[in-house]
């Protein structure tokens, strides 16, 4: 039942975060906003993680679950009203700043949670659960989001998806007692996050960990501009990059089921090799049924490398630590999310997007690498 609890507090919170990102960016331009504000908008929702991760992790170690969550489901529930009650470019900016914080909330403490349920042998099948509510989230959100603007307008959609948190915070209520924790004392002088991340038990699992999501980041930049570059009509290039989606979620349906046959470290290697040889293909796929094998092959990777890295990751952490090192880890992810794209398109921009995705190859098969090495190292 506590696993239920934690995938749904993950699905209601991802709901909460992508629908709002997909209502203020439709505020945004229906109030004659530019593609540079409503970038600026998005960057504004990685604020809180980048800024508060790590004490809000630590914060999580000591008092549980059920009060941070209220207060991030709370501050949500503020931005989303404050559009809602006086739409303006500020009220925006506001929002995305305060629903920035569920998403904080979902990445530190959920993710831990997860990984903290049962024993270690079913860790694997809990994380992949998880992960599938925030999938399935991340594709119902939107959805919702659209036929709520069509059926109701931008404005007042924002205050249907402030009932999402609200749920949220019926569901702690509901489920305290079971997400109630022993406090836990702060680390000890000199035990800081940056140390503990880079000691030899955490730092391999982390790197492995870090960039699996980057796979997925770069495969949606990709897409469309070698699509358009080789005629690909738009709903072409939807239809691969909405394959990918579809068939990560459909596996990580199937995961929990076949997970406990799995080696995480060979899962790993394995991941970036296929994702490295993906990307190397890409580059040749002037159509669109090789675009569509290329999308069900970075689908599985995707759908199957992430849960299976990410346990990878939790395994490597002392117990005490767990969800200060997932706020850590988020605010390296965002980064890397963030800077990875902007740094492709100039690239791209200067050397043509072939020779980049050449890098981005390269740099999946030095990972491989990496996994393998340290994979013989911990079996041996």
């Amino acid at each position: 039942m506590t696993l239920l609890l934690v995938v749904l507090l993950g699905f209601f919170g991802t709901v909460a975060f992508i629908g709002s990102r997909v209502a203020v960016s439709l505020l945004a331009i229906q109030t004659g906003s530019g593609p540079a504000d409503i970038g600026l908008l998005f960057f504004l929702y990685s604020v809180a993680q980048v800024l508060l991760g790590v004490a809000t992790g630590r914060w999580i170690d000591r008092v549980g679950l059920v009060l941070p969550g209220v207060v991030c489901a709370l501050a949500t529930m503020a931005g989303l009203g404050a559009v809602y009650a006086a739409p303006s470019w500020w009220t925006l900016v506001f929002c995305s700043i305060a629903t920035g914080s569920m998403m904080m909330y979902c990445i530190t403490g959920l993710n831990a949670a997860a990984g903290e349920l049962g024993d270690p042998a079913r860790r694997s099948a809990s994380i992949a659960w998880y992960m599938f509510g925030n999938s399935a989230a991340l594709g119902i959100g939107p959805v919702l989001t659209g036929f709520g603007v069509d059926l109701y307008g931008a404005r007042a959609v924002f205050g249907l998806i402030a009932l999402v948190p609200g749920i949220l915070i019926l569901c702690l209520w509901l489920g305290r007692a079971r997400l109630v924790r022993p406090p836990r004392e702060r680390p000890a002088a000199g035990e800081g996050a940056i140390a503990l991340a880079l000691s030899a038990p955490v730092r391999p699992a982390l790197i492995v960990s870090l960039f699996g999501p980057l796979v997925y980041e770069m495969y949606t930049f990709f897409v469309p501009i070698l699509g358009s570059a080789a005629g690909l009509s738009a709903s072409q290039i939807g239809i691969a990059l909405g394959t990918t989606a579809a068939v990560s979620v459909a596996t990580r349906a199937v995961l929990p089921r076949i997970v406990r046959w799995l080696r995480e470290w060979t899962v790993a290697w394995t991941t970036y090799l296929v994702s490295g040889s993906a990307f190397l293909a890409l580059g040749w796929a002037a159509s669109l049924p090789p675009l569509v094998v290329i999308a069900t092959v970075i689908g599985v990777s995707h759908g199957i490398g992430n849960p299976v890295m990410m346990v990878l990751f939790h395994n490597s952490l002392p117990r005490d630590r767990q969800a200060e090192m997932y706020g850590l880890r988020g605010v390296l992810s965002t980064g890397a999310l963030g800077g990875s794209p902007l740094i492709a398109g100039a690239l791209s921009t200067v050397l043509g997007a072939i020779p980049v995705l050449g890098l981005v190859t390269g740099g999946c098969y030095v990972l491989a690498v990496y996994a393998r090495r340290h994979g013989r190292a911990r079996t041996a």
